[in-house]
């Protein structure tokens, strides 16, 4: 007895490659019509499960596909007629630098930093350890389940910290989150060392002021007084948190890849809109009330959809150019 396979190699090699080719092919995409994916999305309660799903050989072919996807210019991409370019320049830059200049002409986002009267600086410079934790919810957080608490270690680090309650983050991928920091609910803990604390430099509490990943860079450096002079941060220093209630009119940008979904989250709420749907959603902070909108040009939604549009057409737009940032022509002015 000898395998099927083997028999047929004999009498044809090219139908056994071309079998043996399907079957593999057939096996890699778990004769799902979603592929590996599939995999992850079935309906199993079981966290070895899960983490198995996550195999990153079943997932090597997104490389390429991003590295493709990558390539392709933007002529298709949804919502980049919605303002001219310029108008979308001019929105953004209102919206994360107000009164402050953007020098450079060909990379617009680029600005001259102003440091912050406000901003807290460390006695001495201080190593910065960032933590991510995938998966982690703020709605995790604070939570007793049967008598037990769910996150006890986090609980007790939450009284130690500044607690940014109104924290959002991108990535719905951990290949994605770690560059991007939508579990978009995900808390930040700013803890200091004992060392380092001073009644006016750390006032642990929980702080309401909208932030996200982009903000983080910016503090880092701030608060080790390494802030440039030039940079293309979206973000702000959030040092001046660590000690008062500041920056009450910051914003968070956010982004879903599955469902072509963009959002702008500020004190007032968060106001979603669908590119595939041309659907305007807006809720509160605590994402509990929703309301549908459909006209873009309501008034009570009008600036803020005009702000997230501006947004979302300038970083697409100048991505895609390769206008963000340039070592060669900015190095030198850090």
């Amino acid at each position: 007895m000898t395998p099927i396979l083997f028999r047929l190699s004999l009498k044809s090699p090219m139908r056994s490659n071309v079998a043996l080719t399907l079957c593999i092919v057939a096996g890699a995409t778990g004769c799902h019509p979603q592929g590996p994916y599939g995999i992850r999305i079935a309906e199993i309660g079981s966290a070895t499960y899960y983490t198995l799903a996550q195999n990153p050989v079943l997932f090597a072919g997104e490389a390429l596909r991003a590295a493709l996807v990558s390539r392709e210019k933007l002529g298709g991409v949804k919502g980049l007629d919605r303002l001219p370019i310029d108008e979308a320049l001019r929105v953004t830059r209102e919206m994360i630098a107000p009164g402050q200049s953007f020098p450079p002409a060909r990379y617009p986002l680029v600005r001259a930093i102003a440091r912050s009267e406000q901003g807290v600086r460390l006695a001495r410079p201080a190593n910065v350890l960032v933590i991510f934790v995938e998966g982690l919810d703020r709605r995790y957080v604070g939570q007793t389940v049967r008598g037990i608490r769910v996150t006890p270690f986090l609980d007790r680090l939450k009284q130690e910290s500044v607690y940014f309650e109104h924290f959002f983050t991108n990535g719905v991928q951990t290949s994605c989150g770690l560059f991007a920091s939508f579990c978009f609910t995900a808390p930040l803990f700013i803890w200091i060392d004992d060392s380092l604390r001073s009644p006016d430099r750390y006032r642990p509490r929980t702080v309401s002021a909208v932030a996200s990943q982009v903000d983080l860079a910016p503090t880092i450096l701030g608060l080790n007084g390494l802030t440039p002079a030039v940079a293309p941060f979206l973000g702000r220093d959030l040092s001046c948190d660590l000690v008062i209630d500041c920056l009450a009119e910051n914003v968070a940008f956010l982004s879903s890849v599955y469902d072509d979904m963009i959002g702008l989250a500020d004190r007032e709420g968060i106001l979603f809109y669908s590119l595939r749907t041309e659907t305007l959603i807006s809720t509160d902070l605590a994402l509990e009330r929703y309301e549908t909108r459909r006209a873009a040009d309501d008034p009570a939604i009008a600036a803020k959809y005009r702000r997230l549009m501006g947004l979302y057409e300038s970083a697409n737009r100048l991505l895609d150019q390769n206008r963000i940032w340039s070592w060669t022509e900015l190095g030198d002015k850090l």
